[in-house]
């Protein structure tokens, strides 16, 4: 039988954040391009979102109960720590205010963990943003150079994802899902005309 308060039955419940830069295609009206990592294997070999992972829980519980650690900023640190130099491109005021959140949900998990709290944010990008970041240099937790992909969908079914295949992390699938059902709904935020981002 479930224990429906789960009362100090699962104390971290493996909390993590990321983040999916994307434009619209210049070529295609049902699609975007995304940008997407080659994770590290010590954080799971394979394609994955632009930047992301385990919030800070060391961080958080040092600190006093009632301490907020808002989910935006945990999205922006672990894409800063994954991608070198992504503070130079997009401040954390300009995500703050830019980034949408589009997915967030809880995955059973075949790690230690066993259940994996997810939440993801979407970012759409200026040209010379776009080139910036993908010009980043690489971390610990990815190897080589960020990738460009399609992710398009036909008669607002069909959902594609280029090298969804090749992904670690099967859930972050969802994000992408997320933001073409959003896009094909106009309710994808897109980048503003250009203005003080700083």
């Amino acid at each position: 039988m479930v224990n429906t308060l789960n009362h100090q039955m699962f104390k971290m419940a493996a909390p993590g954040c990321g983040v999916i830069c994307f434009r619209p295609s210049p070529a295609e009206p049902n699609a975007l391009e995304v940008i997407l990592s080659e994770r590290a294997t010590s954080v799971g070999a394979g394609l994955g979102i632009t930047g992301g992972g385990f919030v800070e829980c060391g961080a958080i519980f040092a600190e006093k109960a009632g301490f907020v650690s808002l989910s935006v900023d945990e999205a922006y640190r672990e894409c800063c720590e994954e991608n070198l130099g992504f503070e130079r491109v997009i401040s954390l005021a300009a995500f703050r205010e830019r980034a949408q959140l589009v997915a967030s949900f809880c995955v059973r998990t075949g790690d230690a963990n066993g259940v994996h709290a997810c939440t993801y944010f979407a970012l759409c990008l200026h040209d010379d943003e776009w080139q910036a970041v993908l010009k980043l240099a690489p971390s610990a937790e990815r190897n080589g150079s960020l990738k460009v992909a399609k992710l398009s969908w036909v008669k607002n079914k069909l959902i594609e994802l280029e090298g969804a295949e090749r992904f670690f992390h099967k859930h972050e699938l969802k994000a992408f899902e997320a933001m073409a059902q959003l896009d094909m709904r106009g309710k994808l935020f897109m980048a503003e005309p250009r203005g003080q981002l700083f």
